[in-house]
């Protein structure tokens, strides 16, 4: 009994409030976007392990696709399997802001140094990482 009042609880919560935490995402979004810019009009983001679900403005994909991974290499900006290592195919201090998603943990532990050396790389001075992963 005391499970079922929880979980209506917890329904309801959602329900009532999904709008609302959707907007304090989006402004916290907007308040990265307006104080990662730098003087330059580009603005330039990166989604890493994004799928290709994340299209967004001003954001870049830099996903893997082959026959084993079937994303849409049309949507991926950047095709690169992250485990070969390579240098990412971006010029140096160009992104804004890197953004990446449950994508570490599939990872090994060299892969995943190399991905944050070239993450430096690639960001402009006063630029921004964020992401999150589950170990």
């Amino acid at each position: 009994m005391r499970r079922a009042i929880m979980r209506k609880m917890r329904k309801n919560f959602l329900n009532d409030n999904t709008g609302r935490l959707l907007s304090i995402v989006k402004r916290l979004i907007e308040f990265m976007r307006r104080h990662i810019r730098n003087n330059s009009n580009h603005i330039f983001y990166l989604n890493i392990g994004a799928g290709v679900m994340f299209l967004k403005k001003n954001w870049r994909i830099l996903e893997y696709s082959d026959s084993k991974y079937k994303h849409n290499a049309k949507l991926i900006d950047f095709n690169i399997n992250l485990f070969d290592n390579l240098a990412f195919p971006i010029a140096d201090n160009t992104v804004d802001l890197i953004y990446s998603s449950h994508t570490f943990e599939h990872l090994h532990d060299d892969n995943v140094v190399h991905i944050l050396n070239e993450s430096y790389r690639i960001l402009k001075p006063g630029g921004g990482e964020s992401g999150s992963a589950r170990y």
